[in-house]
């Protein structure tokens, strides 16, 4: 004896019919790059499947649109949250003539805050700027006496140490 599923839309109907098909047509949009128009698809399709009584299609697709959320939500968080980040990450790949502009931008509304006397000064030592970078560093050490620390272990000052201006920086 045969058994039939008492509940409409178990069943899944053979491969190619309309819901099942225009799933795959939204999936493979959406494999190719264009996240926002297979999500309108699949939202339409979502909510067709559900009148139409094909659970398994419609679970299908708010799984997938699920995914799509999470996916949505940790990619926003990767963003670098602040100026100073973005600063450090330009400074991180030799980019300080680009991180300047952006550091004294920062410091012209926020010139209390020791890390970007720091920065600048790291991003003047990488230019070469050895008066410029010991400015900088004397500014954010006498805001942190911490900093004093990171310079001495910091190696983008290598090149400029030795120079005259940083030797009282030297003795501390």
């Amino acid at each position: 004896m045969a058994t039939v599923s008492k509940i409409a839309g178990n069943t899944t109907s053979a491969p190619g019919t309309g819901l099942e098909a225009r799933l795959s047509e939204a999936l493979e949009i959406l494999h190719s790059g264009q996240e926002a128009r297979a999500q309108e698809l699949l939202q339409a399709l979502g909510e067709e499947a559900s009148q139409a009584g094909g659970l398994l299609i419609a679970r299908r697709v708010r799984t997938t649109l699920a995914a799509l959320g999470r996916r949505a939500s940790t990619t926003s968080r990767v963003v670098p949250a602040s100026r100073e980040m973005e600063i450090q990450v330009l400074l991180n790949q030799g980019s300080a003539k680009e991180a300047l502009p952006h550091l004294d931008a920062v410091l012209a509304a926020e010139s209390g805050r020791a890390g970007l006397h720091y920065l600048k000064a790291l991003a003047l030592a990488q230019l070469g700027d050895a008066e410029g970078a010991a400015s900088a560093l004397k500014q954010a050490v006498s805001l942190d006496g911490s900093f004093l620390h990171q310079y001495h272990m910091e190696k983008d000052f290598d090149g400029v140490r030795s120079a005259g201006c940083f030797a009282e920086l030297e003795l501390l």
